[in-house]
């Protein structure tokens, strides 16, 4: 079943270090019938981009010239159909309230912590695929869509009771 739905997906993995970029590869091949693109930068993913198609993207915060900041920001303006449906994943060992705040609001649609393991990473592409969410960009809200829940309607599963002398 979890096959299936990753079958033929394209990972686009973005690192500026080549250790890394080859370790997420290797880890990302490991969940079988994806396919895997890798950028050593920001205008090299772009260019990806505007080349083939690309499902996922993983990508490091910290990188130069371009940064993950401004990666998710120049994806997000791609004249693309699906460009906000496109999960963005950021990882960084710099999570800190503003680092993440400021990578939401720039475009990513989740954000994976540094060290993270094949687990870890295999978790969080399967929670985009479960619960997907468009990117959002209007005057006062930027970032992914909040409702992450599928709650029951009213009335379906519930149980209400009268009160004797109501």
């Amino acid at each position: 079943m979890t096959r299936n739905r990753l079958e033929n997906k394209v990972f686009l993995i973005v690192d500026d270090d080549p250790l890394q970029l080859r370790l997420i590869e290797k880890v990302v091949s490991l969940i079988g019938g994806v396919k895997v693109a890798t950028a050593t930068g920001g205008h090299q993913a772009l260019e990806i981009f505007h080349q083939s198609r690309v499902d996922f993207v993983l990508c490091d915060l910290m990188m130069f010239p371009m940064d993950g900041f401004e990666l998710c920001r120049q994806i997000r303006k791609l004249p693309l159909s699906n460009v906000r449906q496109i999960p963005i994943i950021v990882s960084t060992g710099y999570s800190t309230l503003i680092n993440v705040e400021t990578a939401r609001d720039a475009g990513a649609t989740e954000i994976l912590r540094k060290p993270y393991n094949p687990i870890n990473l295999f978790d969080r592409v399967l929670s985009v695929l479960d619960k997907p969410r468009d990117f959002i960009a209007q005057p006062f809200f930027r970032g992914p869509d909040r409702r992450r829940r599928y709650q029951t309607p009213p009335g379906v599963g519930e149980r209400r009771f009268s009160v004797p002398g109501e």
